[in-house]
């Protein structure tokens, strides 16, 4: 009875978490890797505007050339901070803007120890240009961190009733195994 119950857990995993986990973290390219280490107050924008950021101290904006052709697009940023970081989390603001159209606002709370790896967010842009990308510090400054902002394109798009069919596989097949587990082991009376 444990064969087919291994059998469902197997197609369970594999349609299900592994399917899951392979859209989300490994498919698609790398399109830009950048880091930036400068912070400002103020940085000059390609357009030659000034943008001044009254909170706090924002990284060096970075100009990305997205197209549609290139969607799902995912930005993650990775931060590296000193060994001894302090141990408040720091809150980080990140917007892409399409000219003055914000695509993208998250907020972004990291630990500042080490090597801290954050997705900001999958999105799809709808038309071609260039978008700028700024990071910035929320609240008093602290010692700043080296942030390298990793731009991925052409990420699968999950198949949902196949991710979710594969989760039932998974149950069931849990669950017929717990089942034929019960029926072997011995009563004691």
């Amino acid at each position: 009875m444990s064969g087919p119950a291994i059998l469902l857990i197997v197609l369970g995993v594999v349609l299900g978490p592994a399917y899951y986990g392979y859209c989300e973290y490994v498919s698609g390219e790398e399109l830009q890797s950048v880091t930036v280490t400068e912070r400002s107050d103020r940085w000059t924008l390609p357009d030659g505007t000034i943008q001044r950021f009254r909170k706090g101290l924002a990284y060096r904006p970075v100009e990305l050339t997205l197209r549609p052709e290139l969607n799902r697009l995912r930005l993650g940023l990775t931060f590296e901070f000193p060994a001894e970081g302090e141990s408040q989390p720091v809150e980080y603001l990140a917007t892409l803007l399409d000219q003055d159209y914000p695509v993208i606002e998250q907020p972004l709370l990291v630990n500042p120890t080490g090597r801290v790896d954050k997705t900001v967010r999958t999105f799809e842009v709808q038309a071609a240009g260039n978008y700028l990308f700024l990071l910035e510090e929320v609240g008093p400054p602290r010692p700043g961190a080296s942030v390298t902002l990793h731009l991925r394109g052409e990420i699968e798009q999950q198949y949902r009733p196949l991710m979710w069919f594969g989760h039932g596989l998974l149950l069931m097949g849990l669950g017929l195994l717990a089942y034929s587990l019960a029926r072997g082991v011995p009563r004691r009376g």
